[in-house]
């Protein structure tokens, strides 16, 4: 079990091993594309004003991702946001680890599940994912996971573990086993959107998600996750940064640098050169000397999963 009170924070780049965007990523897929082709039937819920526009736009944005380039352009957040969902659903529909050395979900599972006899007992790890990102990839896995350990139900699991995870802007809706028994309230979306006897789910998923999901800058006043999520940094042993990318938007909403000088941070830093770590990175942690950060491991490594085996005394 993880007995240090840790907080594991998620950016986009720890999806990439389970074969998800980045947001870059998702701004490629969409140059060219029309919406509504991509959407389907269900793009008959944006007009094709809302789809060339967007389509014109995205050719002609030189923003790194969908989200900047929707800041000043209030009249294409609606098929942006659908835009998005579209592609991410697909992601979660194809998900899965593509090796097992990359896989770093199941090693954490495994520290956690390690000398947890029942459910209740892994539920006391003292655990937390504050994630950025919009999936259910990650509670789908823990959900699958404790079923398949303790044999439970997949409702009674994530009873067990849901205050472990924050959504800082919020998620594409909330899957099956995470709606108490016999309610649907109009939020559920199974993983993937997948498709219902006699229902089109991704016609029902995108309106779902464009209410459910905030983009960087429509998310004012600063959603309530950003204050859950600085209470457990200042409670917290240690801080993982994993795959996160250091906008100086999220980095001043985090508060980073209110994480207690007592805590142990370590940040993945995969692709970003030295003078971007120097100027983004050590920034973020005034109470953490350059020394300490050093040897929490900024120095970058390709796989987040081979970052963990590195510092596994500290899971535990």
């Amino acid at each position: 079990m993880i007995n240090k009170r840790t907080v594991f924070l998620l950016g986009a780049g720890a999806n990439v091993p389970y074969g998800f965007s980045t947001g870059g990523e998702l701004l490629h897929k969409l140059r060219g594309v029309d919406p509504q082709e991509l959407m389907g039937n269900a793009g008959r819920q944006i007009t094709e004003a809302e789809a060339a526009a967007f389509r014109a736009a995205v050719l002609d944005n030189m923003l790194p991702s969908i989200d900047p380039m929707l800041e000043h352009r209030a009249d294409l957040v609606r098929v942006g946001k659908r835009a998005m969902a579209t592609l991410l659903y697909k992601d979660e529909a194809n998900a899965g680890p593509r090796s097992f050395d990359e896989d770093w979900m199941a090693f954490i599972f495994e520290r956690m599940a390690n000398d947890a006899p029942s459910m209740s007992a892994f539920a006391q790890n003292a655990v937390s994912f504050v994630t950025f990102n919009y999936d259910r990839y990650l509670e789908h896995r823990f959900i699958r996971g404790l079923v398949a350990r303790y044999r439970v139900t997949g409702r009674e699991a994530w009873d067990a573990v849901k205050q472990m995870f924050v959504h800082l802007y919020g998620s594409l809706g909330r899957l099956p086993d995470q709606a108490p028994q016999g309610l649907n309230d109009g939020t559920i979306v199974p993983l993937g959107a997948a498709e219902s006897p006699g229902v089109y789910t991704l016609g029902v998923a995108l309106p779902i998600a464009e209410n459910a999901i905030r983009i960087v800058h429509d998310a004012a006043p600063l959603p309530p996750e950003f204050d859950e999520a600085m209470r457990r940094f200042q409670t917290a042993e240690q801080v993982l940064f994993l795959g996160f990318g250091f906008g100086r938007q999220n980095v001043e909403r985090l508060r980073t640098g209110q994480i207690p000088a007592s805590a142990l941070v370590a940040c993945t830093t995969f692709n970003m050169t030295p003078a971007e770590v120097t100027d983004m990175v050590i920034p973020a942690f005034p109470n953490h000397p350059l020394s300490d950060l050093r040897r929490a491991g900024t120095t970058g490594v390709s796989s987040i999963r081979l970052f963990l085996r590195e510092r596994i005394s500290w899971l535990r």
